[in-house]
């Protein structure tokens, strides 16, 4: 649990706003794997720029 969530669980609780948590995954398994290669990937620099010139070659505007 992060910093902010357990901030944020008792600044509800202190002001008496009911809540719940849940342990339900928002997205399944493989993709969330995705997403941590991902962001990986881009932390070591690994990524390429596309300028909007970049886009006008591709479609020949």
């Amino acid at each position: 649990m992060t910093k902010s969530s357990i901030a944020l669980k008792e600044t509800l609780k202190n002001m008496e706003i009911p809540f719940e948590t849940t342990n339900v995954r928002i997205y399944n398994k493989d993709f969330e794997k995705k997403l941590r290669k991902s962001d990986a990937t881009f932390a070591k620099g690994e990524y390429t720029v596309i300028t909007p010139d970049d886009l006008k070659k591709k479609i020949r505007l």
